[in-house]
């Protein structure tokens, strides 16, 4: 699993030795998008600075709860992102019960989505594909995109001003089209977003379509930008919120 994180990793990279290029944050820029994104990329200290093409997420600590009575199962996370088209890429290993080993690939690549899972590295206990998985892979992608500045800018994205704090990003690739609005506080911080547009899997296979949310948080500076070092993420279900993800990043490499 780690082999094929790392194969498509550099198959991403390859795209790239004919098509990304880096860019400069200009004013001209920042006044394309509504205000509050814009206060956002300035507060973190990305105006006049280089935007790269793609980045790598650092990971200190992650968990993930399998299901709403569970315990959070603690598991080192493997992150890449990239901006010239969507394409998240993650890997994640742990052990259940802190003997059986288990792996996770989880993606949205060349338009589709696909999360792979493997018990003893031999196993394959999930592998979910299809249309639901390839919306809520893609809406992972908009959750993460102030995080990683120069997707915010490519002709896939488009920015709705909503309010003084409130943004609505509406993301369209490979005939997906999704949306979610983004919150930021008065000091220009990224702190939340809400979608409607994810599916959650169930027990009998199928997908329900259940608002998602995620939470961010505890910045600090990191060289000479500001990044959000805490996540979580959850289904805000009728019966209550169900936080499935918690994660600690120590810092972005551009």
């Amino acid at each position: 699993m780690n082999t094929l994180y790392r194969l498509e990793v550099e198959q991403e990279k390859a795209k790239l030795a004919s098509s990304g290029k880096s860019m400069i944050l200009s004013k001209e820029m920042l006044s394309s998008l509504p205000e509050p994104l814009a206060r956002y990329m300035v507060k973190c200290g990305y105006e006049g600075r280089e935007l790269a093409p793609y980045v790598e997420l650092v990971w200190s600590e992650a968990a993930i709860k399998m299901s709403e009575k569970g315990k959070f199962m603690k598991m080192k996370c493997y992150q890449h992102n990239f901006s010239s088209e969507p394409c998240r890429l993650v890997y994640m290993k742990s052990r259940i019960a802190g003997l059986i080993p288990f792996e996770g690939r989880d993606k949205f690549q060349d338009g589709k989505g696909n999360m792979l899972i493997r018990l003893l590295k031999l196993f394959i206990i999930a592998d979910v594909k299809g249309e639901e998985m390839d919306a809520s892979a893609l809406v992972t992608v908009l959750a993460e995109m102030p995080m990683i500045p120069a997707s915010c800018f490519m002709p896939y994205i488009t920015w709705e001003g909503v309010d003084i704090n409130t943004v609505r990003g509406r993301l369209s690739f490979n005939g997906i089209v999704v949306s979610g609005l983004f919150s930021f506080n008065s000091d220009g911080e990224y702190v939340s977003f809400t979608t409607d547009d994810r599916y959650q899997s169930q027990k009998d296979g199928s997908h329900k379509n259940v608002r998602w949310s995620v939470a961010v948080g505890e910045y600090i500076k990191y060289g000479d930008i500001s990044i959000p070092t805490l996540l979580t993420a959850s289904w805000n279900q009728e019966g209550g919120d169900f936080q499935y993800f918690r994660g600690k990043i120590a810092g972005i490499n551009f």
